[in-house]
C-alpha cells in the first residue's frame, strides 16, 4: 500500500486462498498466495473484497461494494473501477484528498443550485483554479 492510499470501513483484502488446491487432472498445486498493491493514492471504497494478485493504479478509485479479483497495473492511473467482478467504469478520475478543498466544494454546492461547474484539467494550476472559481 502506498503514501496517501485509503481503504473504506468494513472492507476486506486477502492475499491468501487459505488452503492449497490439487488439480487431479493436471496435477499441479498452485501458488494460494500473492500480493495485493495499491498504488499512490488509490481510494478503495467501503464494503469491498481484494483478493490475492491484484493491482489498482495510482489515484484511482474502487466503488463500494466491489469485488476485485484480477490485477488492473495496464489500466492507466485515474480510473473508476466498480462492480463484482470489478471492472474498469470511466476513466480520468480521481478523488480530492484536500479537505480545505472539499470544505469549500461543499460550501460552494450549499449555497448555489448548481449540480456542476467545470474545470480546465490542463491547467497546471488545476487547484488553484477550482478554489478561485467556487469562491
Amino acid at each position: 500500500m502506498k503514501a496517501n492510499s485509503r481503504i473504506g470501513f468494513d472492507s476486506v483484502m486477502m492475499d491468501s486462498d487459505f488452503h492449497y488446491v490439487l488439480n487431479m487432472q493436471s496435477g499441479v498445486v498452485a501458488n494460494n498466495k500473492a500480493p495485493i498493491i495499491l498504488e499512490e493514492s488509490a481510494w478503495v471504497g467501503s464494503h469491498c473484497r481484494l483478493c490475492k494478485n491484484t493491482h489498482i493504479p495510482s489515484y484511482s478509485i474502487v466503488a463500494s461494494n466491489s469485488l476485485v479479483n484480477r490485477d488492473f497495473k495496464t489500466e492507466p492511473s485515474f480510473t473508476f473501477f466498480g462492480g463484482s467482478p470489478a471492472k474498469p467504469i470511466r476513466y480520468g478520475i480521481t478523488r480530492i484528498f484536500n479537505e480545505d478543498l472539499e470544505h469549500t466544494i461543499d460550501n460552494y454546492y450549499r449555497s448555489t443550485n448548481q449540480r456542476e461547474f467545470s474545470i480546465d484539467c490542463s491547467n497546471p494550476n488545476i487547484l488553484n483554479e477550482l478554489v478561485q472559481k467556487l469562491q
